[in-house]
Order: structure tokens, then sequence, then C-alpha cells
């Protein structure tokens, strides 16, 4: 693949924790995406969101990815986080992972990010 990867983001409109994250995450690790916006914009990448109560991540291939591993596709498009994709391989980081990322979206609602 030539050049950088690029992702498309998409966070929930009606979730201010989750727009400020994702707005935070692509500034502070200077991701590389194609688009940064609302799932509502599209519907096909809306059912994905509320299937999954999570972000949706689809890459240059338009792959959807969800939950944790749409955080490791978003790493991969980060300099500073594409060091710490390896870590994510092993089947217990996915596990732990995954939980980390479900305790976060069942208590978004109740988060506040500056």
């Amino acid at each position: 693949m030539k050049g950088k990867q690029k992702v498309s983001i998409y966070y929930d409109d009606n979730c201010g924790f989750c727009q400020r994250s994702v707005e935070l995450i692509v500034r502070i690790f200077r991701v590389n995406t194609e688009h940064v916006g609302p799932a509502q914009a599209d519907k096909s990448i809306l059912e994905t969101m509320w299937k999954y109560n999570s972000w949706v991540v689809v890459n240059e291939t338009g792959e959807r990815f969800t939950t944790f591993q749409a955080g490791v596709e978003v790493a991969k498009c980060s300099p500073i986080l594409k060091i710490l994709v390896p870590l994510a391989k092993p089947k217990f980081m996915q596990t732990f992972g995954e939980w980390v990322y479900r305790k976060v979206a069942q208590n978004r609602h109740r988060m506040w990010l500056p």
C-alpha cells in the first residue's frame, strides 16, 4: 500500500462523550483519517453502530471494525500508536480490550471529557 493508511471514523452523534473522545484521539495521536463524522449520516453505518453499540471504523479497503478492533484499526493509522498494535494480537489482550470497551460503552452517557 502506498502512502499512509487512512481510516474513516463514525461515532454516535447523540453522545457527547463519543464525539469528544474521537476528536481527542484523532488530534492527540495524529490519526490519518479519510473522514470523521456521525454514524447518523449513513444508514448502513448507523445500523452497524446500533448492532454492536460501538463506534464504526472503516479502512481503505472498506472493511468495517467495531469495539476494540476499531481501536486497533485506528492505532494502525497513528504514527504514535502504531507501535502498540502488535500488543493487541494475543487472545488475552483481545479479551481484555473487549471487556474495557464494553465497560466504557455501557457507561458512556455518564462520562465526561474536557
